[in-house]
C-alpha cells in the first residue's frame, strides 16, 4: 500500500469476521514490528481508518486503502486492484471463483492517470491456505500456475516440518 499510491487492496476470508480478524491482527503484528509502517496509515479521526468486529478499512496517507471483504455473494460487483484471500481452500469454491477473482479485475492508476502494465500490484492475486484437497478449485488453480508461472506470480510451497519450522511458521 505505501509503495502505490491510490492502491486499493482487500482481504477475504470464509466469513466477513474472519477476514476483519485477519487483517487487523496482521495490521497490528507490521506495525510492532515497523513503526514506520504505522506513521503512513491515516489514523486521525475522520481519517478513513476504521475497525470493529466484521469490519476493517485502513487509509493510508497516500490515498491506498487496504480493507476486508467476506467471501460471500454480496461482495459481486465490488473492484478492487488486487486481493489477498485467506483461507482459500475452505472458501465456497463458487464464490472464489466467479465473485473474488473477478473483483481484482482493475488495474491501479499512477498518479499521472497511467496505467503501468509491468506494475506487479496490477490485478495481484494472493492464496495462502492450509493443506486441503485435490478436488478444491485453489488446488486446481495453484497446478495451473506451477505449470506456467506468469512473471505477477510468485508461488512458495512450504511442504514439510522442517522448512516450515525454518521460515519461523510452526513454534
Amino acid at each position: 500500500c505505501i509503495l502505490y499510491p491510490g492502491a486499493d487492496i482487500f482481504v477475504a476470508a470464509g466469513g466477513k469476521e474472519q477476514s476483519a480478524t485477519i487483517l487487523t491482527e496482521k495490521v497490528e503484528d507490521i506495525c510492532d514490528k515497523i513503526p514506520s509502517f504505522r506513521r503512513e496509515i491515516n489514523w486521525s479521526r475522520g481519517g478513513g481508518t476504521t475497525t470493529s468486529r466484521d469490519h476493517a478499512l485502513y487509509q493510508f496517507k497516500n490515498g491506498s486503502t487496504l480493507g476486508n471483504l467476506a467471501a460471500a455473494e454480496k461482495t459481486r460487483g465490488v473492484r478492487k486492484h488486487a486481493g489477498v484471500l485467506e483461507e482459500c481452500n475452505s472458501m465456497d469454491q463458487k464464490i472464489l471463483q466467479d465473485v473474488l477473482i473477478p473483483t481484482m479485475n482493475v488495474s491501479r492508476r499512477a498518479l499521472d492517470g497511467t496505467v503501468q502494465e509491468d506494475e506487479v500490484l496490477n490485478q495481484s492475486q494472493v492464496f495462502i491456505t492450509t493443506a486441503g484437497y485435490k478436488q478444491t478449485y485453489s488446488y486446481r488453480l495453484l497446478q495451473c500456475h506451477q505449470l506456467e508461472l506468469h512473471h505477477n506470480y510468485q508461488v512458495v510451497h512450504p511442504k514439510d516440518v522442517p522448512l516450515r519450522l525454518l521460515l519461523g511458521l510452526l513454534h
